[in-house]
């Protein structure tokens, strides 16, 4: 039987964590980030939520819609601008299966065809990060945190 002594555990988990959220090379993760799925349009908002929901309620701080179908990514990619320590909640709707990445926060969106993905967290690291789609590389936008 295998036995980790109690003190190698945080080591380890780390280890872990780390090989599993490895992407180039992002470094940051937010373990509070929550991926479900909303609908909308490219747009910001102020106002509150407790959490993410499926339902009409809209999500927290600033909200970024993407929308990827027929190859065309709409509205086209630029640069989005948010305040540092601010929430941010990005929400693409994708006509084809797919994984959007936000590099920089090393965030991941498991997007289904048909279906809108959105993932929320704190933008907290200054920087111009790009937002793109794995597999075809894809550039969505580019998150300016300042």
């Amino acid at each position: 039987m295998f036995r980790v002594r109690p003190m190698l555990l945080p080591a380890l988990a780390l280890v872990l964590a780390g090989a599993l959220t490895a992407c180039g090379n992002d470094t940051a993760t937010d373990p509070d980030a929550t991926e479900t799925t909303h609908s909308g349009d490219h747009s910001e908002s102020a106002e509150p939520t407790a959490e993410p929901s499926e339902t009409a309620e809209p999500p927290a701080g600033n909200v970024i819609n993407v929308t990827v179908a027929g190859g065309e990514i709409t509205p086209a990619p630029d640069t989005v601008s948010v305040p540092l320590n601010e929430d941010v909640t990005i929400a693409v709707t994708s006509d084809i299966d797919e994984e959007a990445h936000v590099h920089g926060y090393d965030k991941e969106l498991e997007l289904e065809a048909g279906k809108t993905t959105q993932v929320t967290f704190t933008a907290d690291i200054p920087g111009v990060f790009e937002v793109e789609l794995h597999e075809s590389g894809d550039l969505l936008f580019e998150l300016e945190v300042q």
